[in-house]
């Protein structure tokens, strides 16, 4: 999975100290949201490296943390529980690292999903400085519903489906129609 090329846009862009966010995303989809999910992460001392900077390796567990609670919080939205199994699982990952941060700050990750098709669906996720208000970096995190005993991808079920477009975002929704 290569994003590369989505992250052009974001070439030059940051937020300003007063806290007004970018409003597009690479597909121009980020400012049509009908819903976003925010986590502030607060950078710890073990967070930086000698360079006195987030380490990189720091990053893909904040991410963690931000779509764990996002799915925590769908679930909670949902009428009935999801199976065990299948599962989802981490099919792709790419973050584009565009300003330091450093202790002390928050890192708030603003996330949305995008690109749902038959099997999986994109958690896109801005790292925005607190203090700075500069977009650290932005991730691409592809999530894909896998049967484990069968060891193959599974169709997103319809009430599982319907939760997912109900957090994604407005114009997805209107190209999957």
């Amino acid at each position: 999975m290569d994003h590369v090329d989505t992250f052009e846009a974001l070439k030059g862009e940051t937020a300003v100290a007063g806290r007004q966010w970018p409003t597009t995303w690479p597909n121009g989809k980020f400012g049509e949201m009908s819903f976003k999910h925010v986590q502030e992460i607060a950078i710890r001392w073990c967070d930086v490296n000698a360079f006195r900077h987030v380490n990189s390796v720091v990053f893909p567990k904040w991410l963690e943390v931000a779509r764990v609670s996002m799915l925590e919080q769908f679930v909670s939205s949902a009428a009935s529980k999801p199976p065990a199994s299948p599962s989802l699982i981490v099919s792709g990952l790419n973050i584009k690292y565009l300003h330091e941060l450093s202790y002390p700050d928050t890192a708030i990750l603003v996330s949305n999903i995008t690109d749902v098709k038959e099997s999986s669906f994109l958690v896109n996720t801005k790292g925005v400085s607190k203090r700075t208000g500069a977009v650290a970096f932005v991730a691409a995190c592809q999530l894909t519903l896998l049967d484990s005993n069968a060891e193959k991808h599974v169709r997103i079920p319809e009430p599982m489906l319907g939760v997912v477009d109900r957090f994604a975002c407005r114009s997805h929704l209107q190209a999957r129609m």
